[in-house]
């Protein structure tokens, strides 16, 4: 649940007001003009009055806080959201709530470097937030309010998933406000690091992050791919045709340009894969078209420059595939070896 958009707030309750409490609060605003419609106060009314409901209202808001502190806050949070992130000491699954409706409300306005600390921020925050302190939590401010404890931790696990998806949600509407390139760098460096270049499993919320970006780049790599193919094609037919080297050798820079639009989109997905132990299927895809394509020149037609150049690419487009780096390094080697000896025996 969005923290701008939930019951407490917009009836102006307490975490520990009673159920007359927050049915006074109600009639009051219906009565103030210009508030919230009735049918609005009626439904944040019914879901803080109604044990079940009220965990969801509950889970989106800002538990373990004083009345006072959270009026700060949320004084804070309108006026100047930028300096939400600063508000360390707080209750993990508040300070999670807090961090992603700053983060909306500031993306677009924040230096790049900003942004993914930020996201990192949210998504270790929400790491940290486990069923059983946040149910201990909530069962607190229940009593306060004589409304009945939590006695299901799976609820509460429950919420934690949906509060989950809501952050992810988060994420994705402060990327959006970014240009399609500093979206892409972002992502980029969030995986980087939340995953120490690929070594380590990153929080949930950053792999629910790559997989979002992976869905919505998914045509753009696809249709990169088949340009791939197709570039692949060209040189081969050229090399069959013994065209000159200058049309196959720019052939082969528009090949290597492609790929290196390709990976630009696609390494945080190559990284994630990697720090779950996985694997990138359209990166396997294009590594063996490459690769056979610079033995196919190397071997049959003669080419040195070429086949180096492109073993290269792979050493460097494909990093976080160890196979794919070994099985160049064995191809450079081989070329090396192949070429050298040629040269002895052409001066024996």
């Amino acid at each position: 649940m969005d923290l701008l958009s939930n019951p407490f707030l917009l009836l102006g309750a307490t975490m520990g007001d009673n159920r007359r409490r927050i049915m006074a609060l109600a009639e009051e605003k219906t009565l103030l003009p210009g508030e919230a419609t009735a049918a609005a106060v009626g439904d944040a009314k019914a879901m803080l009055i109604h044990p079940k409901r009220r965990l969801t209202a509950e889970m989106g808001w800002l538990p373990g806080l004083a009345p006072d502190h959270i009026l700060e806050v949320m004084a804070l949070l309108r006026q100047d959201p930028a300096k939400v992130q600063s508000l360390v000491d707080l209750p993990s699954l508040a300070r999670a709530n807090l961090l992603a409706a700053g983060l909306v409300a500031v993306a677009e306005r924040l230096p790049k470097g900003e942004v993914v600390e930020w996201m990192l921020e949210l998504a270790h925050v929400h790491d940290a937030t486990a069923a059983e302190p946040t149910m201990t939590l909530l069962n607190k401010e229940r009593s306060m309010a004589g409304f009945p404890a939590i006695t299901d931790a799976q609820a509460v696990d429950a919420e934690l998933r949906r509060q989950r998806q809501h952050y992810g949600q988060m994420l994705k509407k402060a990327l959006n406000q970014l240009s399609s390139p500093s979206l892409v760098e972002v992502v980029t460096t969030v995986v980087d690091k939340a995953t120490n270049h690929g070594e380590q499993q990153a929080p949930i919320l950053i792999d629910d992050l790559v997989d979002s970006f992976e869905v919505e780049a998914q045509a753009f790599l696809e249709a990169e791919t088949n340009t791939i193919q197709v570039l692949v094609q060209r040189i081969q037919r050229a090399a069959e045709r013994d065209e000159s080297y200058g049309h196959i050798s720019r052939l082969a820079s528009q090949l290597e340009q492609v790929v290196r639009n390709w990976d630009w989109v696609a390494q945080p997905i190559q990284v994630s894969a990697r720090s779950r132990g996985t694997d990138h299927d359209l990166s396997h895809k294009i590594v063996p078209k490459i690769r056979n394509l610079a033995i196919d020149l190397f071997n049959d037609h003669g080419f040195c420059a070429i086949p180096w150049k492109l073993t290269a690419l792979q050493q460097e487009v494909f990093a976080e595939i160890p196979r794919v780096v070994e099985q160049s390094e064995e191809d450079a080697t081989a070329f090396n070896r192949v070429t050298k000896q040629s040269y002895k025996n052409l001066f024996n």
